[in-house]
């Protein structure tokens, strides 16, 4: 938002992300760049702002705004402590950020060696079906899915398993074709692996699509 309407968003943030650097109004009351919002911040009291980029690394991921109740309030000492504290919040966030992806491959590692262990002990596809949708679950949270594997002779995509949002819950459901004609596109995918395909509106499936679910919801 502050820089799609600059004249009536914070100019001084969106300086500090833009540039790295803190961005200073020591004087809210006369300066000009404090026109759409200086009656609210007179109106509370705030004479002086800084707004103050938060780093970690060479990246600008926020930034932290102090506000104060006299002009000219933050000078040339003031203004090096308070970066001095920004680059400490900045590498703060930096350790946290790693420690919360070392825990998301923990609980990854975690969920896959579980899977392993369901699909050794499962004893049709249905079972192993369910295991790698769990597993699926834990680690992406997924709306609904398709499992289908080849016919002996690879002329037929047969569905162990599909999982669709119904009357607003997710769970198992029965295609009309519970088994179809292998696609160029299936057939492709088996060949060199995964595709994203990102779905944005207007969609219009493509022609060796097979579409799946409840196919009363929109």
């Amino acid at each position: 938002e502050i820089f799609a309407d600059p004249k009536r968003n914070h100019p001084f943030t969106g300086q500090a992300l833009a540039t790295g650097l803190h961005a200073v109004c020591n004087d809210i009351a006369q300066d000009p760049r404090t026109a759409s919002w200086r009656e609210a911040a007179l109106a509370r009291g705030y004479r002086a702002f800084v707004s103050l980029p938060l780093k970690v690394g060479a990246e600008v991921i926020g930034t932290f705004n102090l506000y104060a109740n006299e002009p000219g309030f933050f000078d040339a000492a003031e203004l090096a402590l308070l970066d001095e504290l920004a680059t400490d919040i900045g590498f703060a966030l930096g350790v946290s950020r790693q420690e919360v992806k070392r825990q998301q491959a923990e609980a990854a590692r975690d969920a896959l060696l579980e899977l392993e262990a369901k699909l050794s002990a499962a004893r049709d596809p249905l079972a192993a079906a369910r295991g790698i949708f769990a597993t699926a679950d834990q680690l992406w949270a997924f709306d609904s899915g398709t499992l289908e594997v080849f016919n002996s002779d690879q002329t037929l995509l047969e569905t162990v398993l599909s999982i669709d949002i119904v009357a607003g819950e997710r769970r198992e459901v029965e295609l009309a074709r519970p088994s179809t004609e292998a696609t160029p596109r299936s057939r492709r995918i088996m060949q060199r692996g995964g595709e994203l395909i990102l779905r944005q509106p207007p969609f219009v499936a493509p022609p060796d699509a097979i579409m799946f679910g409840d196919t009363s919801r929109p």
